[in-house]
């Protein structure tokens, strides 16, 4: 009876504990965050964090963030020995600053997070470029990471230069280029920047600060994406068929838009700015039983200086000019390699990249997939990357680097 008691009691306290602790299980999660493809060599940025799920309001928790450098040679076979290696932890970042970008305005928090946070890319020969922000957030301090064949370092640290802006607006107000370097937005105290996240500074550009400026100037036409090329010769504006103006049901909705006089049906045309040319000139949108509606196009690329229009479905990849000259189509072999996701990055001189992640069956955790099209060959390529096994039950050994103090 004393030992059924005593089970019991130890039972209850544990019961109140977890109660009072709020959790009921943990585990690691791994999160593929920006990512490179130089070559055959795949590098992507991962932040793993302890995510504990809470006892009564079901919410989850994290602590324990991790950032890591995974580092994929896609020239050698899948599950080979040394194919795939990850560097770090690169640096443990404040617990408050998982999920936030240091360039990306949340609209439903303070910039506490976004000042704490440090801010990284990919330069273009595949070094992260990392700037770390000082206790105040006024100034960061940049750190290359290099990696190669013979394994990763850093770069000594430049001075401390003064932070970028602090971005502001909503999604349809900003422009990303395809490389994710340059972000075309409004700025704190008024007005646009382009910023290079690269170089972590300011990049003035009057004629794109303009562009932005003019779009945003223009009436009834909220609800729009906005698409910036590598190259920053093209800005595209893409709008919802239909935009509720007053967002609430029953609210006020356009169906069109103005420009030069004239009156476009939202759903059938895009707006093109181009940065040689005289003014602002309206595009039609292909029409396919496979792209309605939106997203189409999904994204903007300049390739060899001429803009092409990318528009997506699970059947197809396309990629349009925009005078309609040129269409490059992905073969029908490759058709259902990718889902309809516009997460899709113009690579090199003509390959697109389509990131998609899927469950793998059997509980095996997530799987990011990357689908290579080769607009010039027509060759399609595809890679999987299970980073939950990885950095879950298949663990793979970690290189230190040195871990910078944030």
């Amino acid at each position: 009876m004393s030992r059924v008691s005593h089970s019991g009691g130890r039972w209850a306290v544990g019961f109140l504990c977890a109660l009072a602790c709020g959790c009921v299980s943990s585990s690691r999660n791994a999160e593929l965050r920006e990512w490179a493809l130089t070559g055959t060599t795949f590098r992507a940025v991962v932040d793993t964090a302890v995510s504990s799920t809470g006892w009564l309001d079901h919410t989850s928790r994290i602590s324990d963030p991790r950032t890591y450098l995974l580092v994929v040679d896609l020239s050698r076979p899948a599950g080979e020995a040394g194919r795939a290696r990850v560097y770090g932890p690169l640096w443990r970042a404040p617990e408050r600053t998982w999920g936030v970008r240091a360039d990306e305005p949340d609209l439903f928090g303070d910039d506490a997070a976004r000042l704490a946070a440090p801010d990284y890319a990919f330069d273009r020969d595949g070094t992260l470029v990392c700037h770390v922000p000082d206790r105040a957030g006024a100034t960061v301090r940049q750190h290359r990471l290099v990696s190669d064949a013979s394994g990763a370092r850093w770069k000594p640290a430049t001075r401390r230069i003064p932070r970028p802006p602090l971005t502001r607006g909503t999604s349809d107000e900003r422009a990303r280029s395809n490389d994710l370097r340059y972000h075309l937005t409004p700025v704190e105290g008024g007005g646009s920047a382009l910023i290079d996240r690269v170089e972590g500074r300011g990049a003035p550009d009057r004629w794109l600060e303009q562009a932005l400026d003019r779009v945003r100037a223009m009436p009834d036409f909220g609800n729009v994406r906005l698409l910036l090329t590598d190259d920053l010769k093209y800005l595209v504006a893409v709008p919802a068929p239909r935009w509720n103006v007053e967002a609430r049901p029953g609210g006020r909705t356009v169906e069109t838009f103005e420009l030069a006089g004239r009156t476009y049906a939202r759903g059938r045309y895009v707006i093109v700015l181009a940065r040689d040319a005289q003014g602002p000139v309206v595009v039609e949108r292909i029409e396919h039983a496979q792209f309605r509606g939106w997203p189409g196009p999904a994204d903007a690329y300049s390739i060899g200086g001429e803009l092409f229009l990318y528009y997506t479905s699970a059947a197809q990849q396309r990629l349009v000019s925009a005078g309609g000259k040129t269409t490059y189509v992905t073969p029908p072999a490759a058709a259902g390699m990718w889902d309809t996701s516009s997460n899709a990055r113009l690579v090199g001189d003509a390959t697109v990249v389509v990131r998609t992640s899927f469950l793998r069956s059997g509980s095996g955790g997530f799987v990011d997939r990357f689908v290579a099209w080769d607009v010039r060959t027509g060759e399609v390529r595809r890679f999987d990357l299970p980073v939950d096994a990885w950095f879950g039950r298949r663990r793979l050994k970690k290189e230190p680097v040195g871990e910078l103090r944030l």
